[in-house]
């Protein structure tokens, strides 16, 4: 264990910095990404409001995020992102010069450690902030530039393979969009036959009566084809008057409010002990329907399902796009023959598995990041 002799306070290490920038309207911002992979420009698409404030950050200072401090969201800053900025949910800290930032942060980023702060952490289960007076008394091990270098390297090993596995993945993900792309495209323009929606697949709806004191746990449908996840677990009093239907495996599955985002999925057998509402309505194959499940699934997901799913779902923008069901079963699918259909969806299944091949090795990687460095911080 370390002796407190050689430890330094928190507050006696990093400064907050608080360089005036600019507002949510010019700002050109970064984000942290969590469980330690590091900081990154922001992806966000949507511009930010003019009445809030954003501070410049300098490559080399410290930075983590108050609501996802708990999920590891914590880095240091890259040369490439000097001048970026963020708002005060995004702090960041100069560092003392006996300290590299990242030694640091691969102290801040253990589990143990940030799990240790969830009982005094601030706000509700799903948004519990860290404010900076409950880090400040944290002591450091304050070992020499050698150690430190240590910790630096073993996490610049496994960050370096992590980020090539991101490369991949995202390489993976590009390929099957560019085939989805050029396959349907050709299908579109050319004269393939067409059929309505409504002749390749039925609705499946089994009702469920919500019964006294069982506990239920409803699915719902995330956008741009990431697929089914898995809401809280809730009672009958929960459930009261809603619609809610048996999950049926080996369905399409529309998310309505968002479905025009690519809110659609394939439902398994891991599902059929869960319940949907009716904003996510089942539909299943017709018998001697020409296509697939897949086949259909990739279609929706193409910029040409995308389109036809947009054109019904009217309304605003958001929650007002609602999907309108018999529009949807009107939409005209290309039906090229069973044997493009099938090199098709093998060859877009093989890039899938390529893809969660790589995300296992990320994971392992990851959990071997974790483990050295909790065990690095442990035997100093």
């Amino acid at each position: 264990m370390t002796n407190k002799n050689y430890s330094r306070r928190l507050d006696e290490i990093l400064v907050e910095s608080k360089i005036p920038g600019g507002t949510g309207l010019d700002a050109h911002k970064l984000t942290v990404k969590l469980w330690g992979k590091g900081v990154f420009r922001s992806s966000a698409k949507r511009a930010g409001s003019e009445a809030t404030s954003y501070f410049i950050r300098r490559s080399g200072q410290l930075i983590f995020s108050k609501l996802d401090f708990l999920n590891g969201a914590i880095g240091v800053i890259p040369s490439d992102l000097d001048g970026f900025q963020s708002t005060t949910d995004l702090p960041s800290f100069d560092v003392h010069s006996d300290f590299d930032p990242q030694y640091i942060c691969n102290f801040l980023r253990r589990k143990t450690f940030y799990n240790s702060l969830r009982g005094s952490a601030r706000g509700g289960r799903k948004a519990k902030r860290v404010a900076l007076k409950q880090l400040a008394s944290i002591e450091i091990p304050a070992v020499s530039p050698e150690r430190q270098s240590i910790s630096i390297e073993l996490y610049k090993s496994f960050i370096h393979g992590i980020g090539i596995s991101d490369l991949l993945i995202k390489k993976y993900e590009n390929l099957i969009v560019e085939r989805r792309s050029e396959f349907f495209s050709h299908f579109v323009i050319s004269n393939c036959p067409v059929g309505e929606l409504s002749d390749l697949v039925e609705e499946v709806k089994e009702p469920v009566l919500p019964e006294r004191d069982k506990i239920y746990r409803e699915i719902g449908v995330r956008s741009h084809g990431r697929g089914i996840f898995l809401k809280e677990n809730v009672t009958s009093i929960d459930v009261g008057n809603k619609r809610v239907f048996r999950v049926k495996s080996g369905c399409i599955v529309f998310n309505v409010v968002f479905a025009w985002e690519g809110a659609v999925a394939l439902t398994g057998d891991e599902h059929v002990s869960f319940i949907a509402s009716h904003r996510f309505p089942q539909y299943k194959l017709r018998k001697d329907a020409p296509v697939t499940l897949a086949y259909l699934k990739e279609y929706f997901e193409s910029q040409f399902g995308l389109s036809e799913l947009e054109r019904v779902s009217p309304g605003g923008a958001g929650r007002n796009k609602t999907l309108n069901k018999s529009k949807l079963l009107k939409i005209k699918i290309p039906l090229p023959d069973s044997n493009q259909i099938y090199k098709f969806v093998t060859e877009i299944d093989s890039l899938r598995n390529g893809i969660e091949l790589l995300k296992l090795f990320q994971e392992k990687l990851i959990n071997l990041d974790e483990s050295s460095n909790e065990r690095f911080f442990r035997e100093i």
